[in-house]
């Protein structure tokens, strides 16, 4: 079945394209604050976006040209930087997104009877109770697979692709005191069908193309040669795409990068729940029950602001 630590669905930088829901950052996330600007109806005009944003959004620290097809903005300011993936100035002629990777993480539940609902009306917890609960912000039902006759046939499984603000994973979700637990949803890595390099997909892919039979540059439709060796290993065998050691390796390369954001997002937020509180007492730390009470008997002068920080003490607790 899929959707475990794999599932059916991609997602990435370039899954973004096909998802019509904004990313943004949730509130508490600290910076900087990136922002990414690539071609929707136009190319990338680097002088004109960088004239509007900077005029627009003073938070705009740093504008730089990643490849000609892929702009990165830095700002140091949270509100402005999901004004700018709103912004129509610029996502009308541009496609302007957070990664989803920075501002979301993807957890896998499975249980027979759970429905899309429940699952909406869920938060997620960590073991740690100083740790806020994060809010669920999409659910996806997964497929499992199976083959009928020759033909892939698709089913829906008990598992769910549930969608969590903020990058750190949540250990379990509550349905009426019923604790399910979250595991790490891996998604599949990208693979682009026009020059067979992994990390990306056709949609943005900047490079020449290279055929798949001969590993020439040019289409594989005007190859007449026959595939002799995986393009992506450069090894000389055939074999799926899933079973390519460097696929392979990408993948765990990929689970491993989620599970240290996770786990460097969870330090964050423990650290932040468990600092104390800066009071900003500017008061001396008041005297004891015993030392006023000394000072009374031995016939000491107690001045009046004395007596007032005593008289006032209980209020304080």
């Amino acid at each position: 079945m899929s959707g475990g630590e794999g599932g059916m669905e991609s997602d990435g930088e370039d899954d973004e394209a096909s998802n019509v829901r904004t990313k943004i950052y949730p509130n508490g996330s600290t910076g900087p604050f990136i922002v990414f600007f690539r071609p929707k109806l136009k190319p990338l005009n680097l002088i004109s976006i960088t004239r509007d944003l900077t005029r627009k959004f003073s938070g705009v620290s740093e504008i730089k040209r990643v490849h000609a097809n892929k702009i990165r903005v830095v700002v140091n300011n949270i509100s402005h930087a999901n004004e700018i993936v709103t912004c129509e100035l610029f996502t009308l002629e541009y496609r302007v997104y957070i990664p989803s990777r920075i501002v979301e993480c993807d957890g896998v539940v499975t249980e027979e009877g759970l429905t899309l609902d429940e699952l909406y009306e869920c938060r997620g917890y960590f073991r740690n109770p100083a740790v806020n609960p994060v809010k669920i912000i999409e659910v996806k039902q997964l497929f499992s697979s199976s083959t009928q006759d020759g033909k892939t046939v698709y089913s829906p499984s008990n598992s769910f692709r549930v969608t969590f603000e903020g990058s750190a994973l949540p250990k379990y979700i509550e349905i009426d005191k019923a604790r399910l637990p979250v595991r790490l949803f891996v998604p599949k890595v990208m693979n682009c069908q026009k020059c067979k390099q992994l990390g990306h997909t056709t949609a943005y892919c900047c490079n020449k193309a290279r055929c798949i039979k001969c590993g020439e540059e040019h289409d594989d439709s005007s190859c007449t040669q026959a595939a002799t060796k995986c393009l992506y290993c450069d090894e000389d065998a055939l074999h799926k795409l899933s079973d390519c050691p460097t696929y392979k390796q990408r993948q765990e390369k990929l689970k491993l990068s989620l599970k240290q954001r996770s786990n460097r997002t969870f330090a964050e937020m423990l650290k932040q729940a468990t600092e104390p509180l800066n009071s900003g007492n500017i008061y001396n730390i008041l005297p004891s029950d015993e030392t006023v009470a000394d000072s009374i008997n031995a016939g000491a002068s107690t001045s009046g602001t004395d007596f007032h920080r005593c008289s006032n003490r209980g209020n304080h607790f």
